[in-house]
């Protein structure tokens, strides 16, 4: 990341380095979002316009300006003041005509305002993918429910599709709607295992393998041999007891 330097605040090359904008970019969305309720990536790129011309520009011009006077007190340190004056505002009105357009209005359309958007576009796809990884890593809903029957046949709790009340459970538990559940377990449920798909058995012996993977991984015996039982049940062209 390139470090702001004197040099680069007065031609506010900082800017031009995508590591800075990312970082700009982060810092004043986190800020904001502390403070304002569902902020959002796109508020951001909209506040950090603004500030581009009234907090960033404003600050570096009134520099120069800062600048321009103490040179100027060194170089005439003899003038009449209301002469001086009058030098020193032309001198701030010609700097600042003169800094529009060969500084701050190419610095803003050239490197400012795209990589601004190029940082809010790498972000946005970098959450996506972030999110879509946690979703591949989590168990499908079926491997769930399999793990759900295992546990409630070992406690002895009711079936799965016992009640209206544990279909609302399952349906908070696991973030779906009832509609979604219901497709669930008439697609997987209601035939038997040879009259599937050779695309859903497939899928099945998945669910099954990441099922029995977990109680494995708990050293969780009769978990296993109960999905082994289930399994062999399953393949002998009856359906899942749900």
């Amino acid at each position: 990341m390139k470090k702001p330097g004197a040099l680069s605040f007065i031609t506010l090359s900082a800017f031009s380095y995508p590591q800075n904008m990312e970082q700009l970019f982060l810092r004043h969305h986190q800020k904001w979002a502390a403070r304002f309720d569902h902020w959002t990536m796109e508020s951001t790129l909209k506040k950090l316009e603004g500030d581009y011309w009234n907090f960033i520009l404003r600050l570096h011009f009134f520099s120069i300006a800062i600048l321009l006077l103490m040179g100027l007190l060194i170089s005439q340190p003899a003038l009449p003041f209301l002469q001086f004056i009058l030098v020193y505002f032309g001198i701030i009105l010609s700097a600042f005509i003169l800094l529009k357009y060969i500084l701050y209005k190419p610095r803003y359309e050239q490197d400012f305002l795209p990589l601004l958007h190029n940082t809010l576009q790498h972000l946005t796809i970098s959450s996506k993918d972030v999110l879509s990884k946690a979703k591949s890593a989590q168990y499908k809903t079926f491997t769930l429910l399999l793990i759900q029957y295992v546990f409630q046949r070992l406690s002895g709790c009711s079936k799965l599709s016992d009640g209206n009340l544990q279909r609302e459970l399952l349906c908070k538990q696991y973030g779906i709607s009832n509609d979604t559940l219901d497709a669930l377990l008439k697609n997987l449920l209601m035939k038997s295992y040879q009259e599937q798909t050779p695309k859903l058995q497939t899928q099945i012996l998945d669910y099954f393998s990441e099922a029995n993977h977990y109680f494995e991984s708990l050293n969780c015996k009769p978990g296993v041999d109960l999905l082994k039982e289930m399994l062999l049940s399953l393949q002998q062209a009856k359906k899942l007891p749900f």
